[in-house]
Protein backbone atom coordinates (compact mmCIF):
# COMPACT_ATOMS: atom_id res chain seq x y z
CA UNK A 1 0.00 0.00 0.00
CA UNK A 2 2.84 2.62 0.81
CA UNK A 3 4.14 2.11 -2.85
CA UNK A 4 0.39 2.44 -3.99
CA UNK A 5 0.56 5.26 -1.98
CA UNK A 6 3.81 6.85 -3.08
CA UNK A 7 2.69 6.70 -6.32
CA UNK A 8 -0.82 8.49 -5.94
CA UNK A 9 0.51 10.76 -4.29
CA UNK A 10 3.68 11.34 -7.20
CA UNK A 11 0.83 11.64 -9.56
CA UNK A 12 -1.35 13.86 -7.72
CA UNK A 13 1.62 16.18 -7.72
CA UNK A 14 2.34 16.37 -11.66
CA UNK A 15 -1.61 16.33 -11.80
CA UNK A 16 -1.25 19.83 -9.40
CA UNK A 17 2.12 21.12 -11.15
CA UNK A 18 0.83 20.59 -14.43
CA UNK A 19 4.55 18.56 -14.85
CA UNK A 20 4.02 17.50 -18.23
CA UNK A 21 2.26 20.97 -19.50
CA UNK A 22 4.02 23.83 -17.88
CA UNK A 23 2.21 26.67 -20.27
CA UNK A 24 -0.91 25.83 -19.41
CA UNK A 25 -3.41 28.39 -18.00
CA UNK A 26 -5.07 31.37 -18.10
CA UNK A 27 -1.43 32.84 -17.58
CA UNK A 28 -0.27 32.03 -20.52
CA UNK A 29 -2.96 32.75 -22.83
CA UNK A 30 -1.84 36.21 -23.95
CA UNK A 31 0.64 34.32 -25.94
CA UNK A 32 -1.96 32.35 -27.55
CA UNK A 33 -4.52 34.76 -28.70
CA UNK A 34 -2.46 37.97 -29.34
CA UNK A 35 -3.27 38.29 -33.18
CA UNK A 36 -6.53 37.41 -33.14
CA UNK A 37 -7.27 39.91 -30.08
CA UNK A 38 -5.58 42.89 -31.87
CA UNK A 39 -7.25 45.50 -33.23
CA UNK A 40 -6.60 48.84 -35.43
CA UNK A 41 -9.77 50.72 -34.94
CA UNK A 42 -7.99 52.23 -31.94
CA UNK A 43 -4.57 52.20 -29.71
CA UNK A 44 -6.20 49.43 -27.09
CA UNK A 45 -6.30 47.34 -29.86
CA UNK A 46 -2.31 46.62 -29.44
CA UNK A 47 -2.02 46.39 -26.10
CA UNK A 48 -2.52 42.27 -26.56
CA UNK A 49 0.97 42.82 -28.35
CA UNK A 50 2.62 45.41 -25.65
CA UNK A 51 2.20 42.84 -22.94
CA UNK A 52 4.44 40.24 -24.52
CA UNK A 53 7.41 42.21 -24.38
CA UNK A 54 10.28 41.50 -22.67
CA UNK A 55 11.58 42.71 -19.37
CA UNK A 56 13.93 42.26 -16.34
CA UNK A 57 13.08 39.10 -14.35
CA UNK A 58 9.89 39.03 -16.38
CA UNK A 59 8.98 42.11 -13.69
CA UNK A 60 6.83 43.52 -16.27
CA UNK A 61 7.03 46.47 -15.18
CA UNK A 62 4.68 48.90 -17.48
CA UNK A 63 1.18 50.47 -16.83
CA UNK A 64 -0.77 51.95 -20.19
CA UNK A 65 -3.45 54.95 -19.96
CA UNK A 66 -5.75 54.78 -22.75
CA UNK A 67 -6.96 58.19 -23.94
CA UNK A 68 -9.30 59.31 -26.74
CA UNK A 69 -6.55 59.46 -29.17
CA UNK A 70 -3.49 58.64 -27.22
CA UNK A 71 -1.51 55.63 -25.32
CA UNK A 72 0.40 56.83 -22.72
CA UNK A 73 3.12 53.95 -21.26
CA UNK A 74 3.81 54.21 -17.24
CA UNK A 75 6.68 52.72 -15.16
CA UNK A 76 5.51 50.26 -12.49
CA UNK A 77 7.51 51.81 -9.57
CA UNK A 78 6.39 48.81 -7.40
CA UNK A 79 7.69 46.26 -9.93
CA UNK A 80 11.24 47.58 -9.66
CA UNK A 81 13.96 45.51 -8.97
CA UNK A 82 15.23 47.76 -6.08
CA UNK A 83 19.59 47.18 -5.31
CA UNK A 84 19.20 44.64 -8.97
CA UNK A 85 18.60 47.87 -10.37
CA UNK A 86 18.89 50.45 -8.38
CA UNK A 87 18.18 53.52 -10.85
CA UNK A 88 15.63 51.78 -12.94
CA UNK A 89 17.56 51.74 -16.45
CA UNK A 90 16.73 48.30 -16.77
CA UNK A 91 13.35 48.83 -15.66
CA UNK A 92 12.84 51.35 -18.56
CA UNK A 93 14.69 49.13 -21.31
CA UNK A 94 11.28 47.11 -20.08
CA UNK A 95 9.21 50.04 -20.74
CA UNK A 96 10.89 50.73 -24.34
CA UNK A 97 10.39 47.26 -25.54
CA UNK A 98 6.55 47.47 -24.82
CA UNK A 99 7.11 50.42 -26.96
CA UNK A 100 8.43 48.45 -29.86
CA UNK A 101 5.80 45.71 -29.92
CA UNK A 102 3.50 48.28 -29.88
CA UNK A 103 4.89 49.98 -33.01
CA UNK A 104 5.40 46.46 -34.78
CA UNK A 105 2.17 45.46 -34.15
CA UNK A 106 0.53 49.02 -35.52
CA UNK A 107 2.52 47.60 -38.30
CA UNK A 108 0.82 44.49 -38.55
CA UNK A 109 -2.45 46.22 -39.00
CA UNK A 110 -1.04 48.72 -41.56
CA UNK A 111 -0.98 51.56 -39.04
CA UNK A 112 1.86 54.31 -38.32
CA UNK A 113 2.65 55.22 -34.61
CA UNK A 114 4.43 58.45 -33.67
CA UNK A 115 6.48 57.74 -30.26
CA UNK A 116 6.71 60.44 -28.45
CA UNK A 117 8.73 60.50 -25.23
CA UNK A 118 7.69 61.99 -22.24
CA UNK A 119 9.99 61.19 -18.63
CA UNK A 120 8.87 64.53 -17.10
CA UNK A 121 10.09 66.06 -13.79
CA UNK A 122 6.21 66.08 -13.09
CA UNK A 123 5.20 62.90 -13.82
CA UNK A 124 9.08 60.98 -14.09
CA UNK A 125 6.76 57.99 -13.95
CA UNK A 126 5.28 58.45 -17.92
CA UNK A 127 7.36 57.38 -20.38
CA UNK A 128 5.78 57.66 -23.76
CA UNK A 129 2.94 59.02 -25.53
CA UNK A 130 1.55 57.29 -29.35
CA UNK A 131 -0.71 58.02 -31.52
CA UNK A 132 -1.50 56.86 -34.76
CA UNK A 133 0.08 58.21 -37.91
CA UNK A 134 -0.95 57.86 -41.20
CA UNK A 135 -0.11 54.23 -43.12
CA UNK A 136 2.77 52.24 -42.16
CA UNK A 137 3.52 48.00 -42.64
CA UNK A 138 5.63 46.24 -40.39
CA UNK A 139 8.47 43.83 -42.10
CA UNK A 140 7.34 40.37 -42.38
CA UNK A 141 9.26 39.30 -39.62
CA UNK A 142 7.22 41.44 -37.05
CA UNK A 143 4.64 38.57 -37.35
CA UNK A 144 6.91 36.62 -35.18
CA UNK A 145 6.71 38.65 -32.33
CA UNK A 146 4.34 35.97 -30.12
CA UNK A 147 7.12 33.60 -30.71
CA UNK A 148 9.89 35.85 -29.17
CA UNK A 149 11.19 34.19 -25.82
CA UNK A 150 13.93 34.14 -24.23
CA UNK A 151 16.33 30.95 -24.64
CA UNK A 152 18.07 29.86 -21.33
CA UNK A 153 19.25 26.78 -22.55
CA UNK A 154 22.75 25.93 -24.31
CA UNK A 155 23.36 27.07 -28.11
CA UNK A 156 25.30 24.99 -30.78
CA UNK A 157 27.98 27.36 -30.97
CA UNK A 158 27.40 27.28 -34.70
CA UNK A 159 28.53 30.69 -36.21
CA UNK A 160 26.42 33.15 -37.66
CA UNK A 161 26.01 33.34 -41.17
CA UNK A 162 27.00 37.07 -43.30
CA UNK A 163 23.23 36.93 -43.74
CA UNK A 164 21.98 36.90 -40.01
CA UNK A 165 24.73 39.57 -39.05
CA UNK A 166 23.70 42.08 -42.41
CA UNK A 167 19.90 41.19 -41.29
CA UNK A 168 20.62 42.24 -37.36
CA UNK A 169 22.72 45.25 -38.71
CA UNK A 170 20.21 46.34 -40.29
CA UNK A 171 17.75 46.71 -37.46
CA UNK A 172 19.70 49.53 -35.47
CA UNK A 173 21.14 51.40 -38.66
CA UNK A 174 20.23 54.83 -37.82
CA UNK A 175 19.92 54.39 -34.39
CA UNK A 176 21.66 56.31 -31.24
CA UNK A 177 22.32 53.27 -29.28
CA UNK A 178 25.55 51.73 -30.36
CA UNK A 179 25.44 48.07 -31.32
CA UNK A 180 28.41 45.90 -31.46
CA UNK A 181 28.33 41.88 -31.71
CA UNK A 182 30.92 39.89 -30.78
CA UNK A 183 32.44 36.72 -31.56
CA UNK A 184 33.26 34.88 -28.78
CA UNK A 185 36.29 33.90 -28.95
CA UNK A 186 37.51 36.96 -30.11
CA UNK A 187 39.92 38.59 -27.39
CA UNK A 188 36.54 41.57 -26.68
CA UNK A 189 34.55 38.42 -26.50
CA UNK A 190 36.00 36.84 -24.11
CA UNK A 191 36.96 39.85 -21.73
CA UNK A 192 32.85 40.27 -22.32
CA UNK A 193 32.28 36.67 -20.66
CA UNK A 194 35.25 36.66 -17.60
CA UNK A 195 33.14 40.18 -16.72
CA UNK A 196 29.93 38.52 -17.24
CA UNK A 197 30.31 35.41 -15.06
CA UNK A 198 32.65 37.81 -12.15
CA UNK A 199 30.03 39.54 -12.40
CA UNK A 200 26.87 36.85 -11.58
CA UNK A 201 29.26 35.46 -8.80
CA UNK A 202 29.27 38.94 -7.30
CA UNK A 203 25.38 39.33 -7.22
CA UNK A 204 25.41 36.19 -5.72
CA UNK A 205 27.27 37.00 -3.03
CA UNK A 206 25.49 40.04 -2.20
CA UNK A 207 22.92 39.51 -0.14
CA UNK A 208 20.14 42.12 -0.93
CA UNK A 209 20.48 41.63 -4.73
CA UNK A 210 20.45 37.33 -4.35
CA UNK A 211 17.10 38.19 -2.47
CA UNK A 212 15.20 39.83 -5.08
CA UNK A 213 16.27 37.26 -7.72
CA UNK A 214 14.38 34.94 -5.28
CA UNK A 215 11.18 37.16 -4.55
CA UNK A 216 10.96 36.52 -8.78
CA UNK A 217 11.25 32.85 -8.64
CA UNK A 218 7.89 31.16 -9.49
CA UNK A 219 7.45 27.61 -8.58
CA UNK A 220 4.26 26.32 -7.30
CA UNK A 221 1.61 26.10 -10.72
CA UNK A 222 -0.99 28.17 -8.69
CA UNK A 223 1.35 30.93 -7.84
CA UNK A 224 2.13 30.65 -11.49
CA UNK A 225 -1.41 31.58 -12.66
CA UNK A 226 -1.99 34.07 -9.69
CA UNK A 227 0.63 36.08 -10.16
CA UNK A 228 1.50 35.50 -13.55
CA UNK A 229 4.87 37.36 -13.95
CA UNK A 230 8.29 36.17 -12.84
CA UNK A 231 11.31 33.38 -13.84
CA UNK A 232 9.77 29.87 -13.84
CA UNK A 233 11.18 26.29 -14.35
CA UNK A 234 9.73 26.32 -17.64
CA UNK A 235 11.73 29.26 -18.77
CA UNK A 236 15.16 28.37 -16.88
CA UNK A 237 16.48 26.27 -19.59
CA UNK A 238 16.18 23.19 -18.43
CA UNK A 239 16.28 20.03 -20.31
CA UNK A 240 12.80 18.34 -20.37
CA UNK A 241 13.08 15.67 -18.40
CA UNK A 242 15.23 17.60 -15.57
CA UNK A 243 12.71 20.70 -15.60
CA UNK A 244 9.89 18.05 -15.20
CA UNK A 245 11.47 16.32 -12.08
CA UNK A 246 12.58 19.87 -11.09
CA UNK A 247 8.68 21.26 -11.38
CA UNK A 248 7.29 18.02 -8.88
CA UNK A 249 10.76 18.30 -6.53
CA UNK A 250 10.42 21.16 -3.43
CA UNK A 251 12.04 24.68 -4.39
CA UNK A 252 15.56 24.78 -4.24
CA UNK A 253 17.09 26.35 -1.38
CA UNK A 254 18.82 29.91 -2.49
CA UNK A 255 22.71 28.77 -2.23
CA UNK A 256 21.54 25.82 -4.84
CA UNK A 257 19.61 27.73 -7.47
CA UNK A 258 22.34 30.33 -7.24
CA UNK A 259 25.29 27.66 -7.65
CA UNK A 260 22.81 26.64 -10.39
CA UNK A 261 22.40 30.26 -12.22
CA UNK A 262 26.26 30.55 -11.96
CA UNK A 263 27.02 26.84 -13.88
CA UNK A 264 24.12 27.79 -16.16
CA UNK A 265 25.69 31.35 -17.12
CA UNK A 266 28.97 30.05 -17.51
CA UNK A 267 27.85 26.93 -19.89
CA UNK A 268 25.83 29.72 -21.79
CA UNK A 269 28.85 31.67 -22.27
CA UNK A 270 30.90 28.78 -23.35
CA UNK A 271 28.52 27.27 -25.89
CA UNK A 272 27.12 30.55 -27.54
CA UNK A 273 28.86 31.92 -30.51
CA UNK A 274 28.50 35.92 -30.24
CA UNK A 275 27.60 38.50 -27.75
CA UNK A 276 26.06 41.30 -28.61
CA UNK A 277 26.23 45.32 -26.20
CA UNK A 278 23.97 48.21 -26.78
CA UNK A 279 26.13 51.10 -25.15
CA UNK A 280 25.40 54.82 -24.57
CA UNK A 281 27.40 57.99 -23.94
CA UNK A 282 24.90 57.79 -20.21
CA UNK A 283 23.63 55.09 -19.16
CA UNK A 284 21.33 57.28 -17.21
CA UNK A 285 20.05 59.18 -19.84
CA UNK A 286 16.29 57.61 -20.06
CA UNK A 287 15.44 58.40 -23.56
CA UNK A 288 18.53 56.39 -24.05
CA UNK A 289 17.36 53.42 -22.16
CA UNK A 290 14.17 53.50 -23.70
CA UNK A 291 15.73 53.48 -27.18
CA UNK A 292 18.13 50.68 -25.67
CA UNK A 293 14.76 48.90 -24.81
CA UNK A 294 12.87 49.14 -28.59
CA UNK A 295 16.02 48.13 -30.07
CA UNK A 296 16.66 44.70 -28.02
CA UNK A 297 12.92 44.00 -28.94
CA UNK A 298 13.38 44.81 -32.47
CA UNK A 299 16.57 42.80 -32.67
CA UNK A 300 15.72 39.69 -30.93
CA UNK A 301 12.30 39.46 -32.81
CA UNK A 302 14.89 40.02 -35.75
CA UNK A 303 16.24 37.01 -34.36
CA UNK A 304 13.61 35.01 -33.74
CA UNK A 305 12.65 35.65 -37.54
CA UNK A 306 16.00 33.60 -38.35
CA UNK A 307 15.85 30.89 -36.48
CA UNK A 308 18.34 32.72 -33.64
CA UNK A 309 17.77 32.65 -30.20
CA UNK A 310 18.87 35.14 -27.67
CA UNK A 311 19.35 35.47 -23.84
CA UNK A 312 20.03 39.09 -21.96
CA UNK A 313 23.22 38.77 -20.05
CA UNK A 314 23.22 42.16 -18.11
CA UNK A 315 24.73 40.83 -14.88
CA UNK A 316 28.33 43.06 -15.86
CA UNK A 317 25.61 46.12 -15.88
CA UNK A 318 23.90 44.50 -12.33
CA UNK A 319 27.11 44.90 -10.77
CA UNK A 320 28.49 48.65 -12.24
CA UNK A 321 24.76 50.01 -11.01
CA UNK A 322 25.28 48.19 -7.52
CA UNK A 323 28.63 49.32 -7.17
CA UNK A 324 28.15 53.11 -7.91
CA UNK A 325 24.91 52.95 -5.43
CA UNK A 326 27.04 51.58 -2.69
CA UNK A 327 29.92 54.16 -3.41
CA UNK A 328 32.62 50.91 -4.49
CA UNK A 329 35.15 51.23 -6.65
CA UNK A 330 33.74 50.57 -9.86
CA UNK A 331 35.65 47.12 -11.37
CA UNK A 332 32.96 47.35 -13.82
CA UNK A 333 33.90 50.91 -15.40
CA UNK A 334 37.35 49.45 -16.14
CA UNK A 335 36.43 46.92 -18.08
CA UNK A 336 33.82 48.54 -19.87
CA UNK A 337 36.61 50.41 -21.84
CA UNK A 338 38.58 46.96 -22.28
CA UNK A 339 35.65 45.27 -24.54
CA UNK A 340 34.36 47.91 -26.17
CA UNK A 341 37.80 49.50 -27.55
CA UNK A 342 36.48 52.76 -26.08
CA UNK A 343 36.00 55.65 -23.19
CA UNK A 344 32.99 57.75 -24.43
CA UNK A 345 30.54 54.80 -24.16
CA UNK A 346 28.66 52.63 -21.47
CA UNK A 347 27.16 49.43 -21.85
CA UNK A 348 23.85 49.35 -20.89
CA UNK A 349 22.53 45.60 -21.92
CA UNK A 350 23.94 42.60 -23.36
CA UNK A 351 22.87 39.78 -25.03
CA UNK A 352 24.15 36.11 -26.07
CA UNK A 353 22.70 34.92 -29.63
CA UNK A 354 22.75 31.50 -31.52
CA UNK A 355 21.30 28.51 -32.94
CA UNK A 356 19.55 26.59 -29.57
CA UNK A 357 18.72 22.69 -30.09
CA UNK A 358 16.48 22.92 -27.18
CA UNK A 359 13.20 25.14 -28.22
CA UNK A 360 12.02 27.92 -25.37
CA UNK A 361 9.07 27.88 -23.29
CA UNK A 362 7.02 30.95 -22.99
CA UNK A 363 6.94 33.12 -19.71
CA UNK A 364 3.62 34.29 -17.92
CA UNK A 365 1.88 37.13 -18.47
CA UNK A 366 -0.40 39.93 -17.09
CA UNK A 367 -3.46 40.31 -18.58
CA UNK A 368 -4.47 43.44 -20.79
CA UNK A 369 -7.12 44.49 -18.52
CA UNK A 370 -4.84 44.06 -14.89
CA UNK A 371 -2.38 46.99 -16.69
CA UNK A 372 -4.53 49.65 -18.64
CA UNK A 373 -6.90 51.64 -17.80
CA UNK A 374 -9.19 54.35 -20.09
CA UNK A 375 -8.50 58.14 -18.99
CA UNK A 376 -10.29 61.66 -20.11
CA UNK A 377 -7.86 62.86 -22.75
CA UNK A 378 -5.56 65.41 -21.55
Amino acid sequence: MTGVAAAGAGLWRAASQHALVPTSGPAFEPWRSWRARLDGSHLRGLLPAAILASSPHNTQPWRFEIGRDTLDVLADPDRALGPFDPFQRELHIGLGAAVENLVLAAGLLGRGVDVQWLPTPGRPERAARLRFSGRWSAPGWATMLGERHVNRSPYDGRPLTDVQRSALLACVSGERPVFRLLDAGSEAGRRFGEETLDATRFITEDREMASVTMRWMRHDWGEIQRRRDGITLGCAGLPPAVRVLATLAPPLPASQMHAGWIRGTEEGLRSSPAYAILSVPDVDDRRGQLEVGRLWQRLHVRATSMGLSAQPLNQWMERFDRERQLGTPSRATLGAARVLGRSDLRPTFAFRIGVAPQSALPSPRRSVEAVSCDVEAL
